[in-house]
């Protein structure tokens, strides 16, 4: 299993949850971190033998509300006590600022005491997801990922075909860019794909005759997007008269990427054809696919009963 760190935490966070250090900084890289989250709990009450050195231990409204009822003293030694134990990392949650007591301590044993305004569930299910991604193993892919609407699409092709300028026309009509030119890919344990950017050029997309463009300065944070999940990959091709392309859209193909099997469509390129508009409109016809509507099978099925009806009448 790979490695990883509070601070790794914390940078896969960053723009998906409100999560920040709050003390012990000196510690965000002392400990490999365990994927699951343990509930300080019990060993509030003494219990300490149930703290796992390796995971994070979540400090919620309940444990929040024994502390502060205990008195100055016995509550300085019930944290001392339970910070001596090692742990990986401390999360207080519903609140923006943790006790001093909590504080004090993290700095004192170098111990990271991070803390986020969400509530408890939402929180222990936001960090595990992002924990899951950390662990799992990542595959790249030369290609370009946009998020369409909710729609993540994968788009692929030979160099040169217009990946990038595809991708970019796309912010400009204000989708998100995830990826420019190398996606890392994970799949998690429930079978989705998902893909983000490399750190080192992570928002930059390369525009022939242009040169390198940082999306995130040109249109803002709401032109980028840290990590999305696949949903669709979309196959930028040389137009070929001598190929047969897809002219009804009623046989699903799949593409098989990082052991999974996605949606797929071959897009032939020529002079004067608007690829952006029909990958946006390519993506937001499999949201409606999704939710049940299918136009060509839709109007294949009206043709099939007109037909029918046509040759009823002839008998």
């Amino acid at each position: 299993m790979k490695k990883f760190y509070v601070d790794d935490l914390l940078k896969a966070c960053a723009g998906e949850m409100p999560l920040k250090l709050a003390a012990g900084g000196k510690g965000l890289r002392n400990k490999a971190l365990s994927p699951e989250i343990q509930k300080v709990g019990l060993s509030l009450a003494g219990h300490f033998e149930t703290i796992d050195p390796h995971k994070i231990q979540v400090f919620g409204r309940t444990e929040a509300s024994y502390i502060a009822k205990l008195s100055p003293q016995k509550k300085k030694q019930t944290v001392r006590n339970l910070f001596a134990r090692g742990a990986a990392a401390y999360l207080v949650t519903c609140c923006d600022e943790p006790p001093a007591e909590l504080i004090d301590e993290a700095e004192r044993q170098g111990t990271p005491l991070l803390v986020t305004p969400l509530e408890t569930i939402r929180c222990i299910k936001a960090v595990l997801k992002v924990m899951e991604e950390l662990v799992a193993r990542e595959t790249h892919v030369h290609g370009v990922l946009v998020d369409i609407m909710g729609v993540g699409v994968m788009i692929l092709g030979p160099s040169g075909i217009g990946k990038s300028e595809c991708a970019l026309e796309l912010v400009v009509r204000g989708h998100r860019l995830v990826a420019d030119d190398v996606v890392a890919v994970k799949k998690l344990g429930d079978g989705r794909l998902v893909g983000s950017g490399s750190e080192l050029i992570r928002y930059h997309m390369e525009i022939r005759g242009l040169g390198i463009l940082n999306v995130k300065e040109l249109f803002g944070i709401s032109a980028i997007k840290s990590r999305k999940t696949i949903d669709l990959v979309v196959e930028l091709v040389k137009w070929d008269e001598d190929e047969t392309y897809d002219r009804l859209g009623i046989d699903e193909q799949s593409y098989q990427l990082a052991g999974a099997s996605l949606p797929y469509m071959r897009m032939p390129v020529t002079p004067g054809r608007n690829i952006a508009v029909i990958v946006e409109v390519a993506a937001r016809n499999h949201a409606l696919k999704v939710q049940g509507t299918n136009a060509a099978a839709a109007l294949a099925e009206k043709l099939d009963r007109k037909l029918h009806a046509g040759a009823g009448k002839g008998r």
